[in-house]
């Protein structure tokens, strides 16, 4: 069967008194959300980059085309590619989460 991960030495008192004041459900929510909260500082780190990287590169009208030197329109710049990398690491690291959690439980 499944280990109970309440059990877990690595549990800190504070869910433990939640456990044991409001039940298990409580406690697995706050485990949940403390364990989410850890996970979302990689997006959070990466997500002020990339829009650091979009500031950079607009220039406050998002709705024309990068050109290149002959004035004709860039299909695919820089930040395209940045925003398209960074979709991908954040379905990459969406489905790390959920498997990770998955076997934590």
């Amino acid at each position: 069967g499944k280990a109970n991960i309440f059990d877990s030495k690595k549990q800190n008192e504070f869910v433990q008194t939640i456990r044991n004041f409001y039940g298990e459900k409580i406690a697995f929510y706050f485990l949940w959300i403390s364990n989410y909260s850890i996970w979302l500082l990689f997006p959070a780190i990466l997500g002020i980059f990339v829009f650091i990287c979009q500031m950079l590169k607009n220039t406050g009208n998002f709705f024309i085309r990068p050109v290149d030197e002959n004035g004709k329109p860039v299909w695919i710049s820089s930040i395209d590619v940045i925003y398209l990398s960074f979709s991908f690491v954040l379905v990459t690291w969406a489905s790390l989460f959920i498997k990770v959690w998955n076997f934590r439980i």
